[in-house]
């Protein structure tokens, strides 16, 4: 599982420093997701590994949210979880909140208790 490991880590820093509105108090969300890709035969797969003796899924992606503590959307990100080479923009997952809500099955928004 690559989650969150090696290159994967160093996309914390850009959520977490450059943010659109400067406030230092917000939150980060990071769910997992098992998402479908277009295979050769033109019909949409999941397909994802499994480990260890227990078979545990590995996702295929994780999404990522800046959210204020007021509740407003700041940015929402979908990535894969593999390898990402160093030359990949951030930005370059940047996505609407509207895709992050449709692939994780709910909504974000409204002010956290």
């Amino acid at each position: 599982m690559v989650m969150l490991s090696g290159e994967n880590s160093s996309l914390e820093r850009p959520a977490d420093t450059n943010h659109a509105s400067g406030d230092s108090k917000r939150l980060l969300w990071v769910w997992v997701r098992y998402l479908s890709k277009l295979e050769a035969d033109g019909k949409r797969y999941v397909r994802y590994e499994v480990i260890g003796e227990n078979e545990v899924a590995v996702p295929t992606h994780f999404f990522k949210i800046v959210m204020g503590l007021d509740g407003a959307i700041m940015e929402a990100y979908i990535l894969p979880n593999e390898p990402i080479s160093s030359g990949v923009s951030f930005d370059s997952f940047k996505t609407t909140i509207e895709k992050v809500e449709r692939a994780a099955g709910f909504i974000f928004g409204g002010k956290p208790p």
